[in-house]
């Protein structure tokens, strides 16, 4: 379910993004936060939030479009204008990319999809053991598919159940406007004709190889 507020919200905050702001009261700090999976894999991200506020509560989770990464675009400047002007904290993540030896498929693929999802519930499950709430996920480009893709998977009786920590959030916390009952979907240049971008992405040679075999190398860089 989405709540029109945190819409309305999310449009000024990303509007002031793109213009000039006075100069804000608060300050927002960035903290170093890991995800380890199941296997040992590693997720980076960071954890935004107003200085001297507990590392706690309710967080919204930002998603990265295709081979972009947690600060690519605007995602840095929008999550800092949202702790210090709104009081929101935030997570940003790069999803998978190099394979390891803990898991060596985990890497990153043009069909990855599924494996997108997967990285997002270890997030969210990380989150949640330690003490924050998601709320909200934003994605852009193909994050934008995957948070949409990994809301289909999981029901708003889960998501009731594990936000309890939002009602307990101080009234004067600007997140306790928010309902804990409702999650919000921010979905900005969603993937669409996706058969078409595979032209644009890889090389004759390599669309040959997926006819004859079904996959092929893509030697790719952040």
């Amino acid at each position: 379910k989405i709540k029109s507020s945190s819409a309305i919200l999310f449009r000024k905050a990303f509007i002031k993004t793109m213009g000039k702001t006075a100069k804000p009261v608060f300050k927002s700090v960035d903290t170093p936060y890991m995800v380890t999976k199941s296997s040992g894999a590693l997720l980076d991200g960071v954890v935004t939030s107003r200085e001297g506020e507990p590392m706690v509560g309710p967080i919204i989770v930002f998603a990265h479009g295709t081979l972009s990464s947690a600060n690519h675009n605007f995602t840095d400047e929008l999550t800092q204008k949202l702790s210090n002007e709104l009081g929101l904290r935030s997570y940003r993540f790069n999803f998978r990319f190099d394979k390891s030896e803990a898991e060596p498929d985990h890497r990153y693929k043009f069909s990855g999809y599924d494996d997108d999802v997967s990285d997002l519930e270890a997030v969210v499950k990380s989150l949640r053991a330690d003490g924050y709430s998601p709320w909200c996920f934003f994605g852009h480009s193909r994050g934008s598919n995957d948070v949409l893709l990994y809301a289909t998977k999981h029901t708003s009786e889960e998501f009731l159940n594990a936000d309890d920590e939002c009602k307990r959030e101080s009234p004067s916390d600007p997140a306790y406007r928010f309902d804990a009952n409702k999650i919000a979907l921010v979905v900005t240049a969603p993937r669409f004709d996706m058969a078409r971008m595979s032209t644009t992405i890889f090389t004759p040679e390599q669309l040959a190889a997926v006819e004859e075999t079904g996959s092929c190398v893509w030697p790719t860089q952040r």
